[in-house]
């Protein structure tokens, strides 16, 4: 597995993914992932590698999963981003994180958090996602609790049909 920043060539791949976890995400087009994208302070893809491609690009074959999170200077709109933004000072927020559902409990999920954790996790102090509580995520919810996310709040969201668990996790930067 090779995690590498994610291009605009991948986003075709990267929407496909997303729109397959719908409802554990929302649906996203490519004009609002584009504008995500450029905003991100981290957006990277998951590629499956094999004996056959070991140096291997992100293609529609190959990308199993990713990670776009962004910091408190977005310009985000998503009433989940704006919790964090109102109640935080410096943070990165988890957007989304998905791996395809062939690929789950491979490592990829904790593989992309690392990543992030190790290139950008220690100049915020918190690290901001949601999980689905309705309609139910267990298996994310469970994946983020052993990665070391609390929950902070709950929040219902798109006119009733949603609530969210709001989860934080502290790194290890000296800012506050």
């Amino acid at each position: 597995m090779k995690f590498l920043k994610a291009k605009i060539e991948d986003h075709p791949s990267i929407i496909n993914l997303n729109n397959e976890s719908v409802p554990h995400v929302n649906r996203i087009s490519s004009k609002t992932l584009s504008d995500l994208h450029e905003q991100a302070i981290f957006s990277y893809v998951a590629v499956a590698a094999d004996d056959t491609n070991p140096i291997c690009e992100a293609s529609d074959e190959n990308v199993v999963g990713f990670l776009l999170a962004l910091d408190e200077s977005a310009r985000y709109q998503s009433v989940n981003y704006q919790y964090f933004k109102q109640h935080y000072r410096s943070f990165i927020y988890v957007d989304r994180i998905i791996v395809s559902k062939t690929f789950h409990r491979r490592g990829i999920g904790s593989g992309l958090y690392q990543r992030l954790f190790e290139t950008i996790g220690k100049r915020k102090p918190l690290i901001c996602c949601e999980v689905n509580l309705q309609p139910p995520n267990p298996q994310s919810m469970q994946f983020h609790k052993e990665m070391g996310f609390t929950g902070v709040a709950n929040q219902t969201t798109e006119n009733g049909s949603k609530q969210v668990n709001l989860m934080i996790r502290q790194t290890e930067s000296e800012t506050v």
